[in-house]
């Protein structure tokens, strides 16, 4: 930092580093996860999301796997900015050769997480703008909304491409 000592210096990013309340709220996500429901809203594939905190409580990592034989995989990690002061995401999947960012906020209640970014859609080469939405039903039912927007047409309207719910598997005893 540019006119700030060297102690000063340290300090801010000791600060910057620091776990705090919104750690915390992704801490409330960490465990293990059955899917309930499926994209389809049919029956869910036998599958786990376990998620877990790392690197000393400042992300959550994500691992899916769903489907006989786990068709579906998919990691993500999720982060609290401090310096920026917002969420921010990565996922990547075995089906697709692109890598989700996206950047994120959470409702006064700290149980939905509302993340934003842009893909480009498969089909049609275009732009998309996505929104996902994560919501945490205290304390052992979460589900995860996806919706699509063409990102370069005035007016679009948004369309919800899957929804996920899973309720939280008790830890063993």
């Amino acid at each position: 930092m540019p006119g700030a000592s060297a102690q000063d210096a340290d300090a801010a990013w000791i600060e910057a580093a620091t776990p705090g309340p919104m750690h915390a709220l992704l801490a409330g996500l960490a465990g293990d996860w059955r899917p309930v429901s499926a994209e389809d809203g049919g029956a869910p594939s036998p599958g786990i999301l376990a998620a877990r905190m790392a690197m000393g409580g400042r992300y959550l990592e994500m691992e899916y796997r769903a489907g006989e034989g786990a068709e579906v995989r998919g990691r993500g990690t999720i982060g609290y900015n401090n310096l920026a002061a917002r969420f921010e995401s990565v996922w990547h999947e075995a089906t697709a050769s692109h890598i989700d960012m996206n950047t994120g906020t959470v409702d006064a209640s700290g149980s939905v997480f509302t993340f934003v970014g842009v893909q480009i859609d498969a089909a049609t080469r275009r732009r998309m703008a996505t929104r996902e939405v994560m919501t945490l039903t205290p304390p052992d039912r979460l589900s995860i909304a996806f919706f699509w927007t063409p990102a370069d047409e005035p007016g679009a309207r948004e369309e919800k491409q899957a929804e996920l719910e899973f309720i939280r598997v008790p830890p063993p005893r």
